[in-house]
């Protein structure tokens, strides 16, 4: 008896355990032990300033067994890593913004002590900052011809190829470069240095996304602690963002700054008010007109609060006249402000990466959603937006450009960065399948035909939908009009009520919110009490899903088009890396609530992580023909949903409702 009652309270032993594990303070851990064990393995298998580790798997030589160890660390740190963190997004309901942001800053402090992984491009950051510190044009020279001290880091491929980066990226690489010329030591020593301070660039894309994102998720009715989760603390980020140091980082970081900040701060903090119970003394259920909060904040939709609401009393006339009208001021100075400020955000975005171009069209509608409740002439505010935004990105991106010295020589650069042919670009990988068939049939010479053919198609389509995209964009902001606006669905109901979701399963609960304001409650965020009890609080960071009106929707259809756009440029683009799907997924973690789409994306961001060996080599370069058939079939499969979508639409529905 005594040894059963021993063997049970063992079993219970580990089952506590185990639970513990599964908390969100274990996965926090779990995720920390994953990240030192990747960081441990690139000592051995990195990205190492010196002789590549790994040279012998695409040529001559066998690698050590020092980069075998290293490459079982990243395979055994990345699964340990990705099982956390997808464990971790079915616990946001016990977490605040807060405690992600404090998770992804320790996730991220092992590989900030270890050498990059996964790429060599933060030596090319390097190499063209110092070019540019020493007076040539990186536009024209690369890294040999520039004659870097660190050019023997580059990888061969991009020895010879000038800078593809604007004046912003080049002029913060080559500040790296100098505080490392000022630093001083050996050659080693100053791209220690260098590498260092580029990290740091790119961490403050880190942090422009967690401060951002909450705001631009919270203001299109998305639970900001998800937004965060999937754009800040994913494998993806880690790896590329963290450790690889991309220029794409930053422009991620800016762009999601770019869409918060083209939504006034106002429409992302509007207090939410929950019905506890009723007083003792027979108080109604529901309260009328809006509810005092500690933050004070006007609901944009009716201008500032009346001192009469919390005693029930209509307000004066004149009261009304006067708060309408400081209302229409405020909204009309909140929602220029708010362009120029998403305009200069946007303009150094450009200023690191031209792609970042693509969410312009989508800021401009934002800040003309915002006028058109106002119920303002719909095309002229488009076009005063339009002229605001792109006026003032222009202004800063030309003001970058003098002050670096540099010209438009990167407009050619980028025909450079073509020249690699890997099936992870869509159309590539279509016109290699074609090129290997006609291979096949004895004409070697029409590979690279078919290839650019089917890059040239890319293109196109890439036009088609993007033009799709901008459309839906515009139908969505023109919806928010007055005359055009749909009734706002009830407060009550699955749809309206804030959910979360596992990913991986279709199960959604109804998130519950306690009176102390709920896990996600910010500590600061102190709710305030009437004589019905009724909690209203300011929700910054971390509330629930707002319900979904109208209004919050339809900004959500704005920001999931530019994000479905940014996807579409990186893969149906010539050439693509891992790390360009950091700025699409930072976007659309603003505007994708649980469900099937956003299981989906944590899914891609997992799998993007690893196409790219520790050292910097591309498991697509070893993959071309297996890679080629799977684009031939993602292309199919597309096509054939595509068809089926089209048909479902075109069957009329029965009367009854069923098809």
């Amino acid at each position: 008896m005594e040894a059963s009652a021993v063997a049970v309270r063992d079993r219970r032993g580990i089952i506590d355990g185990v639970r513990g594990l599964d908390s969100p303070w274990g996965l926090r851990v779990t995720g920390l032990v994953g990240v030192a064990v990747v960081a441990a393995g690139a000592y051995g298998a990195g990205a190492l300033p010196g002789r590549d580790p790994g040279l012998g798997l695409r040529g001559p030589g066998t690698p050590g067994a020092g980069f075998w160890w290293g490459l079982a660390a990243w395979v055994v740190g990345l699964a340990i890593l990705s099982g956390a963190w997808w464990r971790l997004g079915s616990r946001l309901g016990g977490v605040s913004s807060r405690w992600l942001v404090t998770t992804a800053a320790l996730w991220a402090v092992p590989l900030l002590l270890a050498p990059p992984l996964a790429s060599r491009d933060v030596y090319s950051y390097a190499c063209q900052g110092e070019i540019w510190r020493s007076g040539l044009d990186p536009y024209a020279v690369g890294a040999a011809d520039g004659g870097c001290l660190w050019s023997s880091a580059v990888p061969d491929l991009w020895q010879h190829t000038p800078a593809p980066y604007g004046p912003v990226g080049i002029a913060l690489s080559g500040a790296a470069a100098a505080v490392a010329r000022v630093v001083g030591g050996s050659a080693d020593h100053q791209l220690l240095v260098t590498v260092t301070l580029l990290r740091l660039v790119a961490l403050v894309g880190g942090v422009l996304i967690a401060v951002y994102a909450g705001r631009l998720a919270n203001a299109v009715g998305v639970r900001p602690a998800s937004a965060r989760w999937l754009g800040l603390l994913s494998p993806l980020v880690a790896v590329h963002l963290v450790s690889g140091a991309h220029n794409d980082a930053l422009m991620a970081g800016l762009i999601v700054a770019a869409l918060a900040v083209a939504v006034p701060a106002v429409a992302s903090r509007r207090p939410t008010a929950v019905v506890l119970a009723t007083s003792a003394r027979g108080a109604p259920d529901a309260v009328s007109g809006p509810v005092a909060t500690r933050s004070n904040i006007p609901d944009p939709g009716i201008g500032e609060h009346s001192p009469h609401t919390s005693t029930g009393d209509a307000p004066s006339p004149n009261y009304a006249s006067n708060a309408a009208g400081i209302s229409f001021l405020a909204d009309r100075a909140l929602s220029w402000g708010s362009a120029v400020g998403a305009g200069a955000f946007l303009g150094l975005a450009v200023g690191v990466k031209v792609t970042a171009i693509l969410a312009l069209p989508f800021v401009i509608l934002l800040v003309a959603g915002w006028r058109l409740r106002r119920n303002t002439p719909a095309w002229a505010t488009i076009a005063q937006a339009g002229l605001t935004v792109t006026g003032t990105g222009a202004l800063v991106f030309t003001a970058a450009t003098l002050a670096t010295g540099l010209d438009l020589g990167w407009i050619g650069a980028l025909s450079d960065t073509g020249s690699l042919v890997q099936w992870t670009s869509l159309p590539t990988g279509i016109g290699m399948a074609a090129g290997y068939v006609f291979r096949a049939a004895g004409y070697p010479g029409a590979v690279d035909t078919t290839i650019d053919v089917a890059r040239a198609g890319g293109i196109v389509a890439l036009a088609v939908i993007g033009l799709a995209l901008c459309w839906r964009a515009l139908r969505a902001t023109l919806a928010l009009h007055p005359a055009n606006a749909l009734p706002t669905p009830g407060s009550a109901g699955a749809e309206s009520a804030g959910v979360l979701s596992q990913p991986g399963t279709a199960n959604r609960e109804p998130a519950t919110t306690p009176a102390g304001g709920g896990p996600d409650a910010a500590a600061d965020d102190e709710p305030v009490t009437g004589s019905s009890r009724v909690i209203s609080r300011a929700e910054p960071e971390t509330s629930p899903d707002h319900p979904d009106t109208d209004e919050a929707k339809r900004r959500r259809d704005v920001v999931a088009a530019c994000g479905w756009a940014l996807v579409a440029a990186a893969v149906l683009l010539p050439v693509f890396y891992p790390w360009y799907a950091l700025v699409p997924l930072a976007v659309l973690a603003c505007a994708t609530p649980p469900g099937r789409t956003r299981t989906a994306l944590a899914t891609a961001a997992i799998a993007v992580t690893v196409l790219t060996l520790p050292n910097g080599l591309g498991l697509p370069v070893l993959t071309k023909l297996p890679g080629a058939i799977l684009d031939v079939a993602i292309v199919a499969a597309l096509a054939y949903r595509f068809r089926n979508h089209r048909n479902n639409h075109d069957d009329p529905v029965p009367a009854d409702g069923s098809r």
